[in-house]
């Protein structure tokens, strides 16, 4: 049964949005924007036992949905303040959190209850992964899935042993970027560790993939080519090519999100060709597909919005 009104979850002002919604209307479907990054300063929203409204639109009369952004997983501002800038802003901010506290129980408890009527694309929960990143290792280890081994944690003397082998980086928990780790700059980071703990892993040589999977099967596999000696992935890229990645490997990206229950997702892999091995670095819940298909002639919008509109639910 064909699927005739889709929503689409993020921002109005999102390119990735925008062009789903464009190829959803391609198709002869509806797709409405539920843009909760507005919401309560500039939308409407009512939820009832028999109604979930967004700006008169009753979202359970939708067919499926595209979970992009809901908006804040947590009530932290999201810039650092200055002394001056905190000051000035303490009382503001303290009432800041209190709303937002009450403004994510409204988003999560509608995701939730939607979740329980329609397809959503990809499930509240996945959204979590990509914050909970030794949850998710440890879950697709515990999977038989080719994880990097690592060490993680705020013991100084347990991660100086483990980057005594070379070759090593650190990884935050959640954001940040990641960065070269020895046994010196662990020690200038030492009175830190009991700030926050951080993940020390091997340093992996090889090509950087994004494989993109809806459902069963894979869409295709872009190499994202960096600068000689760039640490992180999301640094120094001057390529995005189009890359024929191998089956057994397609087959652990595959098995890597429906581990964690996506439907959709962005599997970054590294590849040695050299050895004939992949690792699975993360699962994304929500990738970037626009400028991966700008610059690949990959069709995952276009996949996405077919999948949406002809065989969600």
């Amino acid at each position: 049964m064909k699927n005739e009104r889709i929503g689409l979850i993020g921002r109005h002002d999102d390119p990735e949005i925008q062009l789903l919604k464009a190829k959803i209307e391609d198709l002869g479907a509806q797709a409405i924007v539920v843009d909760f990054w507005q919401y309560p300063r500039f939308s409407q929203s009512v939820i009832a036992l028999d109604r979930i409204l967004y700006d008169e639109v009753d979202l359970t009369n939708l067919d499926a949905f595209y979970l992009r952004q809901l908006g804040y997983f947590s009530p932290l501002p999201q810039k650092e303040f200055s002394r001056q800038e905190w000051e000035t802003y303490y009382e503001k901010f303290n009432e800041f959190i209190a709303n937002e506290r009450e403004v994510m129980s409204y988003r999560e408890s509608l995701i939730q209850i939607l979740e329980m009527l329609k397809p959503v694309i990809n499930p509240y929960f996945c959204a979590f992964y990509h914050k909970l990143k030794l949850y998710q290792y440890w879950k697709l280890s515990n999977a038989g899935l080719p994880v990097h081994d690592f060490l993680a944690g705020n013991d100084y003397l347990s991660l100086k042993r483990f980057i005594h082998k070379g070759n090593m980086v650190a990884k935050p928990m959640t954001g940040g970027y990641v960065r070269m780790l020895d046994e010196s700059t662990l020690e200038g980071e030492r009175s830190s560790l009991r700030q926050r703990p951080i993940i020390a892993q091997h340093r992996i040589a090889g090509r950087m993939l994004r494989c993109f999977v809806l459902a069963d099967r894979v869409l295709g596999t872009c190499e994202l080519v960096h600068k000689p000696d760039e640490t992180d992935a999301r640094l120094g890229i001057v390529a995005m090519e189009r890359f024929e990645l191998a089956d057994e490997f397609g087959d652990i990206a595959l098995r890597a999100s429906q581990t964690l229950g996506m439907i959709f997702a962005g599997v970054d892999l590294i590849l040695d060709e050299v050895k004939g091995t992949v690792f699975v670095l993360e699962c994304n819940p929500a990738p970037l597909f626009r400028s991966f298909e700008a610059q690949t002639g990959l069709p995952i919008s276009q996949e996405l919005a077919l999948y949406l509109v002809n065989e969600a639910g």
